[in-house]
C-alpha cells in the first residue's frame, strides 16, 4: 500500500491458478465489508485510506480461521478412523 494525502493505491496480486481468490472476488468482499456500519463510517468521513486495508487483512484472517477449522475437523476424522481400524485389528 502506498500512501499519499491525495491518493493510495493497493497492490495486491492474483495468480489465474484455480483456487486463488479473484481480483474481482476481493473487490465485492471489500464492497461486503463497505456495507458494516462501522466501516461504513470510517470510508464516508474518514480520510484514512488504511481502512481499506484492514478490511482485506480480516478477509485474510478469517480465511485462515476457516482453514485451520477445517483441518481441525480433518484430523479429529483421520484420529477416528484410525481408532475404529485399530479397534478392529486388535
Amino acid at each position: 500500500m502506498t500512501r499519499a494525502a491525495e491518493k493510495s493505491t493497493i497492490i495486491s496480486y492474483h495468480p489465474s491458478k484455480a483456487g486463488f481468490t479473484t481480483a474481482s472476488h476481493l473487490r465485492s468482499r471489500v464492497l461486503t465489508g463497505s456495507r458494516n456500519p462501522q466501516y461504513r463510517t470510517l470510508l464516508n468521513e474518514g480520510q484514512d485510506p488504511t481502512v481499506v486495508l484492514l478490511i482485506l487483512l480480516w478477509h485474510v484472517m478469517y480465511s485462515w480461521d476457516e482453514a485451520l477449522q477445517r483441518l481441525y475437523l480433518h484430523i479429529q476424522q483421520l484420529v477416528s478412523d484410525l481408532s475404529l481400524t485399530i479397534r478392529k485389528l486388535g
